[in-house]
């Protein structure tokens, strides 16, 4: 892994606007046109300083390296010759034009014009004056290729040329042009090793602070909204649904991660350690929530199972029994077992008839009677 320039920190994140300074004499001049060919990139390798992609708070020494193929020149077309690369500096810092970008013999070159009021500017770039160019251009995917016994090699795949500038004697090959405004997307970087084949692709991000400040919870807050869904739990008590608990459940998790990330990495072992010698209990607990968790996904069918025996076990006064149980992760079946036992546990009378009942014994006849049949057909007859 490369080592940062401790001495010199990143201002800000990496946005992926940059510049490149190159010298060389115009390859052909145009007296009448007022032309020139510029050299604006070339695949020779620039070792310069660069926000780390991985940590963009620091920077990092790398060969760079524009791949010409990969130049965009959808918007190089008539694009500005600039001084100095002042292009906040108004129409003053505006020297002319450039048309014509193209791609020759792996090289992108275009055709240098000054505007009127620098035409003067032609002549002494005849004599060979002004011979330092530099081309500003937004970087859109790049390759941070690691080498074992050298910086790393940052390989722009693709980017997109925005300006060219003649600067003075050299450019400062590490500087960044970084714009206060319309800032550009951040780059695609591909990460590779040295010899081996396994790529990472990942999107720069703003930088670790940032990031910090984005996923920020305010502690009061979170307190007050554990302390406010465990009350309404509580208010309900049987009647509390499967949501407000695993709600419940999901604050306390979070607020004891946000306990987690304030307190240092070997206090958390210690007091890990301790907590183990001392609550086994606890840890156990423990396990069976994560177990619970694991398996906590119910079917559409097991939830409809679950709310029938949470019925049943309410009229026996159970309901908080069920309510534990499927927090626990148990299974509807678990959950008959446990509420059939505790029926048989109470005698299977249910709580709305659990006041004393009387039995009444039946009334008995005085004496049975002995029916004469052959009497009282004889009675009938005579009639």
């Amino acid at each position: 892994m490369p080592k940062p320039l401790r001495t010199k920190p990143a201002a800000k994140p990496f946005n992926g606007s940059m510049t490149r300074a190159f010298s060389g004499v115009p390859t052909s001049i145009d007296v009448e046109t007022g032309s020139f060919v510029v050299v604006m990139v070339t695949e020779t390798p620039v070792r310069r300083a660069i926000c780390d992609p991985r940590n963009p708070d620091q920077e990092i020494i790398v060969d760079e390296i524009i791949v010409p193929a990969g130049v965009d020149l959808s918007r190089a077309n008539g694009m500005p010759l600039v001084d100095g690369h002042k292009t906040d500096g108004g129409i003053a810092a505006i020297l002319g034009k450039v048309d014509n970008p193209r791609l020759e013999a792996n090289q992108v070159v275009g055709d240098a014009m000054f505007a009127s009021s620098h035409e003067h500017l032609l002549k002494d770039v005849q004599r060979g004056f002004y011979r330092q160019g530099s081309v500003g251009y937004d970087v859109i995917e790049a390759e941070l290729i690691e080498r074992a016994d050298d910086v790393p090699i940052f390989r722009i795949t693709r980017c997109l040329v925005t300006e060219y500038s003649i600067v003075p004697v050299g450019a400062d090959e590490n500087s960044f042009i970084r714009a206060k405004s319309d800032t550009p997307s951040s780059p695609k970087i591909t990460f590779r090793a040295a010899g081996k084949k396994q790529e990472k692709t990942m999107t720069l991000k703003r930088g670790k602070r940032a990031k910090r400040e984005e996923t920020a919870v305010d502690v009061d807050e979170l307190e007050a909204m554990i302390a406010a869904v465990e009350d309404a739990i509580e208010d309900l008590g049987d009647d509390a649904s499967d949501e407000l608990i695993e709600r419940a459940r999901k604050l306390r998790g979070k607020r004891a991660e946000e306990d987690d990330e304030d307190e240092p990495a070997e206090e958390r072992k210690r007091s890990k350690r301790a907590e183990d010698d001392e609550d086994e209990p606890k840890a156990e607990d423990d396990r069976k929530r994560k177990r619970a968790d694991e398996d906590d996904a119910l079917t559409e069918d097991e939830q409809d199972e679950y709310e029938d025996i949470r019925s049943i076990a309410r009229s026996y006064g159970l309901g908080k029994l069920v309510s534990d149980m499927r927090a626990l992760g148990s299974r509807p079946s678990e959950a008959k077992r446990a509420l059939r036992k505790a029926i048989s546990e109470r005698g299977a009378v249910p709580a709305a008839a659990s006041k004393d009942i009387e039995v009444r014994q039946p009334k008995q006849r005085a004496a049975d009677t002995k029916l004469d049949t052959t009497a009282i057909f004889a009675a009938r007859r005579a009639r």
